[in-house]
């Protein structure tokens, strides 16, 4: 393990907020940064998983969150602001898909999401002035919230 890594406040004071939505493809499960990235930087013995292959986990991603399926939602340290990506897991390879341009407006988001009542089925069209709703990853969201249980 890298203990020498300076995690940014804004990255610790995320993932100490714990934020939850009521919608599961979005961060609900946050632990101890360290434990957050086993089976994505490193095995459980502490091994790399960090390779030049295709589709590997990147150096510069740290893990931040995973939602309910359990998809990890990661930062990139070496971009400015830290934006937020997601994967699907138990693929077999990391294909990022970019969830936000920044922590800050990830945290906006989330925090967007908490501010409205919700009831399912829903639509995610308020967000239209801070998220691009045509992401891939948006599309799946606000489809899963238009779905009846």
């Amino acid at each position: 393990m890298n203990n020498i890594l300076k995690i940014p406040a804004i990255i610790e004071s995320f993932i100490e907020a714990k934020m939850h939505t009521q919608i599961p493809l979005l961060p609900c499960v946050y632990e101890d940064f360290e434990k957050m990235q086993i089976g994505y930087r490193w095995d459980s013995a502490q091994k790399t998983l960090i390779t030049n292959n295709t589709g590997s986990w990147k150096e510069s991603w740290y893990v931040i969150a995973q939602n309910a399926l359990g998809d990890p939602f990661f930062v990139d340290f070496d971009a400015e602001n830290y934006p937020v990506y997601t994967a699907i897991h138990g693929i077999g390879r990391w294909k990022a898909l970019k969830v936000s341009d920044s922590i800050y407006n990830f945290i906006e988001i989330l925090d967007k999401i908490n501010s409205v009542h919700l009831t399912f089925p829903c639509s995610l069209d308020f967000l239209n002035d801070i998220v691009d709703l045509q992401n891939d990853f948006w599309i799946e969201v606000n489809e899963s919230c238009q779905e009846v249980e």
